[in-house]
């Protein structure tokens, strides 16, 4: 956990919207992440309101926010920052091959704007399999992973 600074009347919103990543794999703000990002905060610092530091609990599938990609450009040199941590865990290396968006939204604290995010899953359709289902059997399940035992990202 880790504590923040909040700006002279910055509501418990705009804290959430400046410190996690709630916007979803498509470049959108998702009300859903932004609401138990809120009840996180607002339970762990009961008193919001008069303290000047606040705590920001760690949050599965809300990690704080690292990076915006506001150009299709950008891509490259992001993914290539965030590789070595990609590549030192199996399972966001096979996350990476179903859904690289949300791998971004849900892990790293990276999401692109809703036109840099169209455009990057355009490129990737129909080599990338986007599929949600296997998604969450990956990202959820405790057996070891099997296939390949290392794979490699070259930028």
């Amino acid at each position: 956990m880790q504590t923040v600074r909040r700006a002279e009347d910055e509501s418990i919103e705009d804290l959430v919207r400046r410190w996690y990543t709630v916007r979803g794999p498509a470049g959108i703000e998702d009300e859903d992440r932004l609401d138990r990002a809120m009840e996180a905060v607002r339970e762990e610092n009961p008193e919001f309101d008069e303290r000047e530091e606040v705590s920001m609990p760690e949050l599965d599938g809300i990690p704080p926010h690292e990076k915006t990609i506001e150009d299709v450009d950008d891509v490259h040199w992001v993914i290539h920052e965030a590789l070595e941590r990609i590549q030192d865990d199996p399972r966001l290396v096979a996350l990476s091959f179903i859904d690289p968006l949300r791998l971004g939204s849900e892990e790293l604290g990276i999401v692109a704007t809703p036109a840099v995010a169209a455009e990057v899953r355009q490129r990737l359709e129909g080599r990338l399999s986007f599929d949600q289902e296997r998604y969450e059997e990956i990202r959820y399940e405790n057996d070891e992973l099997r296939g390949p035992e290392e794979i490699r990202w070259v930028p």
